[in-house]
């Protein structure tokens, strides 16, 4: 489903359609802005002709639902033979204060540490060895820059339909509206 509305204000949301389906679907829904829409990297071209799934990048919120979807993930990169890689994105450790900004080491150091743990569980449950990337702070944005680090051509985020699209740390119809390759969420 294209992520798009019509009309000078829709392309700043996200599609009333796409959103009610997201909302209301209890099948996965893969969406992405149409090829027109999507601004290519410099040097590519954007062809929906070229499109092949070869890596995949998972989100998972460390919920109780991202058993499920690293399952999916999981079976759907097998079925693609595709390489599959996990990502978690913990709360921002940023402070303010005199001068600026600051990271809090150690604090970075637990949630990074607890969250290592947690996906470490999670794949030995399903079964995968997947390459994990942990970062911490704005989940679109980083999102985005993990898929562009591992290549992936698709990402595969959770959801838990009936209770808006809230996955991903509340984040859900934000990585659909901002990302940069097509969103499988299931």
């Amino acid at each position: 489903m294209s992520t798009r509305g019509v009309g000078a204000f829709y392309p700043l949301l996200l599609g009333s359609v796409t959103a009610k389906v997201l909302h209301e679907s209890d099948i996965p829904v893969w969406t992405g802005a149409h090829i027109d829409e999507v601004a290519p990297e410099e040097g590519e071209k954007a062809s929906a002709r070229d499109f092949a799934v070869r890596q995949m990048l998972c989100s998972v919120d460390l919920r109780p639902h991202s058993r499920h979807t690293l399952a999916r993930a999981a079976e759907m990169a097998a079925a693609m033979d595709a390489t599959l890689a996990l990502v978690h994105i913990t709360s921002g450790v940023e402070s303010f204060g005199p001068g600026g900004t600051y990271v809090n080491a150690e604090w970075k150091k637990t949630l990074v540490g607890i969250a290592a743990e947690e996906i470490a569980k999670l794949q030995k449950d399903a079964g995968t060895k997947a390459e994990v990337i942990i970062e911490s702070g704005n989940v679109p944005k980083l999102l985005n820059q993990a898929a562009k680090q591992t290549k992936a051509d698709v990402l595969v985020i959770g959801h838990i339909p009936g209770r808006s699209h809230w996955g991903d740390n509340s984040n859900g119809y934000g990585i659909i509206q901002t990302s940069r390759i097509p969103v499988l969420s299931v």
